[in-house]
């Protein structure tokens, strides 16, 4: 009898072990997302705004689309390339211009735990663009980092661009 005790209470005791839950707090939705925010003379848009970008296996994704009347907008932030490509198609009743956008960034792996998917933080090192409607863009905050909801780019639209 006490033999089967004994038993009982090590299994109890094993299975209480394996199922206890971890401390670690692992983020739920670990997309990063770079803030950017209209500054200047044009604080919200006018134009139809869409933003795009191409996969590695040459098809595009739209990771934005048809934006107006907006002052800010969020767009992801890529874990596995040097530099993130990005397509801004504005859009009027009179036309439409593409501004191609580069932001290299330095990526940077967050370990928390082995329960965890990986995490990253961005230092953005260069942002460069072309200039049809994109008047300039400036770095505001260079680390991009889940939770961070200052600016990091504040961008610069030419009065009347096409």
């Amino acid at each position: 009898m006490k033999r089967f005790r004994l038993k009982n209470i090590l299994c109890v005791t094993a299975i209480l072990v394996l199922m206890a839950c971890s401390s670690v707090d692992c983020q739920m939705g670990s997309k990063i997302t770079a803030n950017y925010e209209l500054a200047g003379d044009i604080t919200t848009l006018t134009d139809t705004l869409t933003v795009y970008t191409t996969r590695a296996d040459e098809s595009d994704t739209i990771l934005l689309n048809r934006l107006t009347s907006a002052s800010t907008f969020s767009l992801p932030v890529s874990y596995s390339n040097p530099a993130d490509t990005l397509c801004f198609l504005f859009t009027s009743e009179t036309g439409a211009a593409i501004d191609t956008v580069i932001v290299s960034k330095i990526d940077q792996p967050i370990f928390k735990s082995l329960d965890c998917t990986p995490m990253f933080t961005h230092i953005v090192t260069q942002v460069e663009h072309t200039s049809h409607v994109i008047d300039s863009i400036v770095i505001n905050n260079r680390n991009i980092a889940y939770g961070n909801d200052q600016s990091h780019f504040l961008v610069y639209l030419k009065s009347n661009s096409y």
